[in-house]
């Protein structure tokens, strides 16, 4: 079992500390660009849970594939560059499983659908895959908790 939690950090490109994903203790952005090496803009992507998205569209495709009802499956664009914060730049998007008592994130890769900045809904439609990330498996209620950090902070009106 993995573990997963939101944690108040500064990351390389991102400004000032903000919550970032961290699985088993490695902030995600981090975890990406070790097994992405030479590629730019890796180190230094943002979670696309952050308040940060400006377009409801892509921010409702983003929250409603963090936690896919039991059983489904969901592609969900997990990172996000923090220049543009938008579907239209760097987006790394994971499947996510979910069952009763755990979710899985069953491998991560860079989005390479066509033009998800217009069509919010085609994020996670091509996808080239990252060699040997995932799959990462969660008890439920730590990856609940997560998503909940992230959604206090959009209550709040903060980042």
């Amino acid at each position: 079992m993995n573990s997963i939690h939101a944690k108040l950090l500064k990351t390389k490109y991102g400004g000032d500390a903000h919550l970032v994903i961290c699985l088993d203790d490695q902030p995600l952005d981090q975890l990406v660009a070790a097994r992405t090496p030479g590629s730019f803009a890796s180190e230094g992507l943002v979670p696309t849970l952050l308040d940060w998205v400006y377009d409801p569209r892509e921010r409702a495709v983003i929250w409603s594939r963090a936690l896919p009802r039991l059983g489904d499956r969901a592609m969900l664009p997990v990172l996000m560059c923090p220049d543009d914060s938008d579907f239209s730049c760097t987006i790394v998007v994971t499947e996510v499983h979910a069952r009763e008592s755990d979710v899985i994130w069953e491998r991560l890769g860079f989005d390479r659908s066509d033009r998800p900045d217009v069509d919010a809904s085609s994020v996670g439609d091509q996808v080239e895959w990252i060699d040997g990330l995932g799959p990462f498996r969660f008890q439920r209620e730590p990856y609940e908790e997560c998503l909940n950090e992230f959604r206090k902070l959009h209550k709040q009106g903060t980042t």
